[in-house]
C-alpha cells in the first residue's frame, strides 16, 4: 500500500521514467525486508509482490519455464550478477591480460563458457585508471554477447554486415576473430551510438571496420555480404539485474511493435547475403516470441534458408534446435539467443 501511494505521488511530480525507478527502488527495499521462508511465492502475483517484477513478465515466465525456474530468475535479478571482460587477441592473449589486471589490483577468473572471458571480481572506481583498459586489451562485454558474435563463425578476409552495431561489443570481436583482415561494415540508426562503435574500434586496434549510420531496415547497398549479424533491438528482458529500472519501463506492448521490428531485419539482411551465406539473429531476450517465433516466421517465408545448429558452442547453452539460449539463473550471465540462418548455393532474392 506504502509503494502503491508513493509511486501515485512520484507521477505528480516527476516524469513517467523516474516514477518507474521510484517503483522499482521501493519494492525491492520492501522485499528485502521480508525473509524468503516469510515470501508467499503461490500465484503469479504473490510472485511479482515479493520479487519485484511486473505481473505480466511474471506470467510469461511462467508459461515458458514453470513457477520454480521464474522465481529462481527473479531472485537471479535481483542480485550482484557477475562482471565480465573480453580479452582483445588483436592485442593480447588471455594469461597475459591476468597478469596485467593482476599487477593493477584487479582478481580475475577464467569463465568456462569461453576462452576469451574472463570474470572480474573487482574493480577500481574508475576504469580509466587501467593501464590494459587504455591499451586496450580487453572490452567489458557479458559472455553471452561473445558467443552470440562468435555463432557467426566470421573468417579472415570475409566481408561481414554487422547490423545494428552499437556499442560495437560485437564487432570488435568480429574484427578480431578475422585477424584484422577483410572488411566489416558497421550499422547503427543512432550517429551518437555509432560514435562508440569507432571509439571501441580506436582503442582496441579494429582496423578493418567502417561505420555507416542508417535504418538497418532499408539499408541500400550493392555489395553482398559473406555473413551477417543481426543483434535485434529487443526488450532485453535477459538484462534485468544489470538494468534494475528497465523491467518497469517495459510493457507488454513493447513485444508486438519489437517483434515486428525484427521480423523486418531479418528479411532485408537477406536480400543482402551472398549465395551459401550465413545470418546469425541474436536478441538479449528470453522470450520465445522474439527468439525462436521469429525465426520460425523467416523460415516459413524463406524456403532457400535452413536452420544450422551452433554445434561448436556448449553444449549446456543450446535449445533441442541448436540455438544459442542463455539463461541468467542458469548460467550466471546476461540472458540472450542466437540462432545461425544458412543460405542456399542458389540463393535469390525473396
Amino acid at each position: 500500500m506504502a509503494v502503491n501511494e508513493s509511486v501515485n505521488l512520484a507521477k505528480q511530480v516527476t516524469d513517467r521514467r523516474q516514477a518507474n525507478l521510484v517503483n522499482a527502488v521501493l519494492r525491492s527495499l520492501a522485499s528485502k525486508d521480508r525473509k524468503p521462508e516469510q515470501q508467499r511465492l503461490d500465484s503469479p502475483e504473490d510472485i511479482a509482490e515479493a520479487l519485484s517484477h511486473p505481473i505480466w513478465i511474471i506470467q510469461r515466465w511462467i508459461a515458458q519455464i514453470g513457477k520454480e525456474e521464474t522465481i529462481a530468475l527473479c531472485r537471479f535479478n535481483n542480485t550482484q550478477w557477475p562482471l565480465y571482460a573480453r580479452v582483445n587477441t588483436l592485442r593480447c592473449h588471455r594469461e597475459e591480460l591476468i597478469k596485467r589486471l593482476t599487477l593493477e589490483g584487479i582478481s580475475s577468473l577464467p569463465c568456462s563458457f569461453d576462452e576469451d572471458c574472463l570474470k572480474i571480481q573487482n574493480l577500481p572506481s574508475s576504469i580509466d585508471t587501467l593501464t590494459s583498459f587504455q591499451d586496450g586489451l580487453f572490452l567489458f562485454q557479458d559472455v553471452s554477447s561473445v558467443l552470440m558474435a562468435k555463432a557467426l563463425g566470421a573468417n579472415p578476409g570475409e566481408d561481414i554486415l554487422d547490423l545494428c552495431s552499437a556499442p560495437g561489443g560485437k564487432t570488435t570481436l568480429l574484427a578480431a576473430m578475422m585477424q584484422n583482415t577483410g572488411s566489416i561494415l558497421a550499422v547503427d540508426v543512432s550517429q551518437t551510438r555509432l560514435a562508440q562503435v569507432e571509439e571501441n574500434c580506436n582503442r582496441l586496434g579494429v582496423a578493418n571496420t567502417t561505420t555507416l549510420c542508417c535504418d538497418a531496415t532499408t539499408l541500400d547497398s550493392n555489395r553482398r555480404f559473406d555473413r551477417i549479424l543481426i543483434d535485434a533491438p529487443c526488450t532485453g528482458l535477459g538484462t534485468l539485474g544489470r538494468k534494475k529500472d528497465l523491467r518497469w519501463n517495459r510493457n507488454e506492448t513493447d513485444i508486438e511493435e519489437l517483434v515486428s521490428l525484427q521480423q523486418q531485419l531479418l528479411s532485408h539482411a537477406a536480400t543482402l547475403l551472398k549465395p551459401s551465406g550465413i545470418i546469425v539473429y541474436s536478441t538479449c531476450s528470453i522470450d520465445s516470441s522474439e527468439n525462436e517465433e521469429v525465426v520460425d516466421s523467416f523460415l516459413d517465408h524463406h524456403d532457400n534458408f535452413s536452420l544450422s545448429p551452433l554445434t561448436e558452442l556448449p553444449t549446456t547453452l543450446l535449445n533441442d534446435r541448436g540455438e544459442l539460449r542463455s539463461w541468467p539463473h542458469r548460467h550466471h550471465m546476461s540472458g540472450g539467443f542466437a540462432a545461425r540462418l544458412t543460405a542456399s548455393a542458389a540463393l535469390s532474392s525473396p
